[in-house]
């Protein structure tokens, strides 16, 4: 700050003929107290900084987000081998720096008197998800047939596969002999 003040208000006669009478230091002043007055390159310059900046995110924006991400959608099992080793030792290296970063965040947002959170307080109970797809359904976002099978989903609740599972021997109802009306054994059927 003192450098560009005292650049501003530099007598420039005195910076002159010190510069005449041998002063190197003072010579030196010259050429910085004309950066203020670039004319034409200062405008070359900032238009070229300008559009190499907006290049440079459109090249980064388009090669290292939207191109990977359309690999990883349309080829997922070849991205994750191809990038698996790269990823950990990422995670290797700058794991201890994103600790680090993480747990300051973490002390400044408790200086604050707010108590940090690791997961998101608004993430959805079932209950909720079902409303929202019934909603959806009578609004026409949702085809019907799609949010009757994610109620269904949800109805299932806790229960596991095997609960839902009929075996071939059993009918839907649970009754022995399944469809035929037998006890599932080939060639017993009921008449």
């Amino acid at each position: 700050m003192d450098a560009e003040f005292s650049l501003i208000t530099v007598n420039k006669n005195a910076v002159r003929d010190a510069a005449a009478d041998g002063d190197r230091r003072s010579a030196g002043v010259g050429p910085l107290e004309q950066a203020g007055r670039a004319g034409p390159l200062a405008r070359t310059v900032s238009v070229a900084l300008v559009l190499a900046t907006v290049l440079t995110r459109a090249l980064t924006r388009v090669f290292g987000e939207l191109v990977p991400k359309n690999l990883a959608i349309a080829r997922p099992l070849a991205t994750a081998r191809a990038v698996t080793v790269f990823q950990r030792a990422f995670s290797t290296v700058t794991g201890p720096l994103l600790t680090f970063f993480n747990g300051t965040a973490n002390r400044i947002v408790r200086a604050v008197g707010i108590e940090p959170q690791e997961e998101l307080a608004s993430v959805r109970s079932p209950e909720e998800l079902t409303v929202l797809v019934g909603h959806s359904a009578r609004q026409g976002v949702l085809p019907e047939q799609t949010a009757e099978l994610v109620q269904r989903s949800f109805a299932f609740g806790t229960r596991r596969a095997h609960d839902a599972m009929t075996p071939g021997t059993r009918d839907p109802d649970g009754h022995p002999g399944g469809p035929g009306g037998g006890t599932g054994r080939r060639g017993d059927r009921r008449t």
